[in-house]
């Protein structure tokens, strides 16, 4: 444990651990004695929320498996699902588990039910083979679960959208490499609307684009302003 933090109002403690993992952790009062004591249980824990920060990115869950979290915080977090082999990503089933304000909504009280799981998001293979100009792989699905979609993304950029026909494990893909693309990567879509981790790789330097630089150089060895000493080389120097 690295560090404990406590809400003004004294009903929520944050305990930090030194792997940058933490717990917002809410605290009840416990009952009294005839006397007006505090009993021996004083207080109890109740795990509101649980969460990670990595890289400047957070992600915050509660115990029923909901997620709020920043552009990639739920790409951290690793989940298992009983009679599933591997392990999946939280950002992976952000149709299902993903809630906004997730923080404040915990903190007022509110309650969530466990989301029903009953499909899961396609796992995926790809062979690549780049050239300057273009990108071409064989993606497969690995495990039962299908992919509906294929999509390739260039450096962050999505440019293709290939459809998959129903039932089909495999799929030929060919595009367009863009001008000095380095990574690429391929992500499969399932009927149920969840994406498979990206698989993705280094293509390599591609083709580099010859630029033409245009240059205005100025040089004046003599002002009209007296007050300002000639020079002797300024002139010389900008033809250069």
């Amino acid at each position: 444990m690295q560090r404990l933090s406590l809400s003004k109002d004294l009903k929520t403690l944050v305990k930090l651990d030194k792997d940058s993992c933490f717990q917002v952790i809410a605290l009840r009062q416990g009952q009294k004695d005839a006397e007006g004591h505090l009993t021996q249980a004083s207080t109890k824990e109740n795990v509101l929320l649980s969460g990670r920060i990595v890289d400047d990115e957070v992600v915050v869950w509660t115990p029923s498996g909901q997620f709020d979290s920043t552009a990639e915080g739920a790409s951290h977090v690793a989940v298992r699902f009983p009679g599933r082999s591997g392990e999946y990503t939280l950002d992976q089933f952000h149709k299902l588990f993903h809630e906004n304000d997730l923080l404040k909504r915990a903190l007022a009280g509110e309650e969530f039910k466990p989301p029903a799981v009953k499909t899961f998001p396609p796992s995926i293979a790809a062979k690549p083979a780049f050239t300057a100009e273009s990108i071409a792989a064989k993606v497969r699905v690995v495990g039962g679960d299908p992919m509906e979609e294929v999509r390739v993304y260039q450096d962050g950029l999505m440019t293709d959208t290939i459809p998959v026909a129903a039932g089909a494990m495999t799929i030929d893909v060919s595009s367009k490499r863009l001008l000095g693309a380095r990574w690429v990567a391929f992500l499969a879509r399932g009927p149920s609307g969840l994406y498979s981790q990206p698989s993705t790789f280094d293509a390599g330097p591609g083709a580099v684009p010859r630029r033409r630089v245009h240059i205005v150089s100025v040089g004046i060895d003599h002002y009209d302003d007296d007050r300002i000493q000639p020079l002797r080389f300024a002139g010389s120097d900008a033809v250069i």
